[in-house]
């Protein structure tokens, strides 16, 4: 397999296309001479299937805790708070329980989830695998366990796997043998560990700021209960309809504080009402605690005409009246002149001096459970203008507004910074995953104390 650098070895990773006849190579590269391209059970000391077993409504008292496909993370993170107990025999326990450093291979799942793959990482309690996991032991001597990871993810992410598996009814599927003989490229021992300690790095300082969102999101959810049950200055409290407020503040249903104004939908049946279409169009999937900075969406000016679309301006609150899970009842603001669709309505205070509309946005992001049983219909509880009118406001006078405003602005500030930086730790990883992976840069070609600085920025 050693042969001249920069000769073409390809991966035997190949589908045979039923449609065309043609064969589809997956993945070809040049890969570094001292790199071996050799079957997945040559770098692995077992590979063995999990346990069999449906999960009872009532977990039992003592069970034991089983990894299953839904405890792996697309990103290849094991969920540990969310595993579940069943029952099982003693001898499949003995037989199954993972051990520290196992790698667990989801082979069975929807197209794009199948190949998952993540870490082991020792508990306080045993814990087996489930049917739809194999468990791959790596040669310590062959194979670093956290290059496997990557290794894998990095096939599912770049498609491999969905176009190697095959199909059934909302499934994709590998057997052992298939994942036994999967071609894989491996570099020396060495190399394997630098390459996964780089790229653990950045995944852990994703982690950093997922844990620092987490924590913010608490803080944020904390002060809401705080300032619009007590307000900013210690004043006694008095019950309303909506809960306890501070006594200074008044209570006024919406519909005698703000306008109310549904969109609509130009005829999907003429093309000239969206085809080069410039105007934003906003759907109730787009609204979703944040600015509305663009939509997937846009009408022409003649679709706006001939519709019951309206023009709504930017630092519009938009509420969303009605749409599938979670969506009812959360708020976004325009940070563009939009229109809307005729789920989502228009709430405009009708004098910002007496009901801020940032006020309000937060107001209502507080009060979504409270919105959300408001709603009705048959099939799913939809929320109306009408309803909405009746929805009652409490509020402070403008100045205290305002500085309520400021302290959420404060804490979504810092939310935004850590998603940004989430985003650009994410397209890192990607970049030198790719990148590592196919031996388009070795790890040694890395200025780490430069990475490590651009990690941490």
């Amino acid at each position: 397999m050693n042969k001249s650098k920069n000769t073409q070895l390809e991966l035997n990773l190949c589908l045979e296309d039923e449609n065309s006849g043609h064969e589809n190579k997956i993945l070809a590269r040049d890969f570094p001479p001292e790199w071996q391209l050799i079957p997945l059970k040559n770098a692995v000391t077992y590979i063995d299937y999990g346990y069999s077993h449906s999960i009872p409504k009532i977990p039992p008292e003592n069970g034991i805790k089983i990894v299953s496909t839904a405890d792996i993370s697309k990103t290849g993170e094991l969920l540990y708070s969310q595993i579940r107990k069943v029952e099982a025999p003693l001898k499949t326990i003995q037989r199954l329980t993972l051990h520290d450093g196992d790698v667990l291979f989801n082979w069975r799942n929807s197209s794009y989830l199948i190949g998952k793959t993540t870490i082991f990482e020792e508990q306080s309690e045993p814990h087996i695998f489930a049917s739809f996991v194999l468990r791959l032991k790596c040669d310590e001597i062959k194979s670093h366990n956290y290059f496997f990871k990557y290794l894998l993810n990095y096939y599912r992410y770049s498609g491999i796997f969905e176009s190697l598996a095959r199909r059934a009814v909302n499934q994709a599927n590998f057997n052992k043998n298939e994942v036994s003989d999967l071609i894989i490229p491996l570099p020396p021992i060495e190399e394997q560990r630098k390459i996964a300690s780089v790229l653990t790095l950045i995944q852990e300082a994703i982690q950093e700021q997922e844990n620092a969102i987490a924590l913010t999101t608490e803080l944020k959810k904390a002060l809401m209960q705080k300032l619009f049950t007590e307000g900013i200055n210690n004043e006694p409290q008095k019950m309303t309809e909506i809960g306890l407020i501070p006594e200074s503040w008044e209570v006024v249903n919406l519909g005698n504080l703000a306008k109310l104004k549904s969109g609509g939908t130009p005829s999907r049946k003429k093309i000239e009402y969206w085809e080069n279409g410039s105007i934003p169009w906003v759907k109730t999937t787009e609204i979703n605690y944040d600015l509305i900075t663009t939509t997937e969406e846009y009408i022409t000016k003649e679709g706006l005409v001939n519709s019951s679309a309206k023009m709504f301006s930017k630092g519009t609150l938009l509420m969303a009246m009605y749409g599938q899970g979670v969506t009812r009842g959360r708020v976004g603001i325009l940070d563009i002149d939009a229109t809307t669709n005729q789920a989502c309505v228009a709430i405009m205070p009708n004098s910002e001096d007496k009901l801020s509309t940032k006020f309000l946005y937060h107001y209502f992001s507080y009060h979504y459970e409270k919105l959300r049983n408001q709603g009705h219909g048959a099939n799913q509880s939809n929320l109306s203008s009408t309803i909405l009118k009746m929805f009652p406001i409490t509020f402070p006078k403008i100045q205290e507004q305002l500085i309520i405003i400021n302290h959420f602005d404060t804490l979504n500030l810092k939310l935004e910074q850590s998603h940004k930086r989430i985003t650009i730790l994410q397209d890192l990883f990607s970049t030198l995953l790719h990148q590592l992976m196919t031996a388009q840069i070795r790890v040694d070609e890395l200025e780490l104390s430069v990475l490590e600085k651009q990690i941490k920025e």
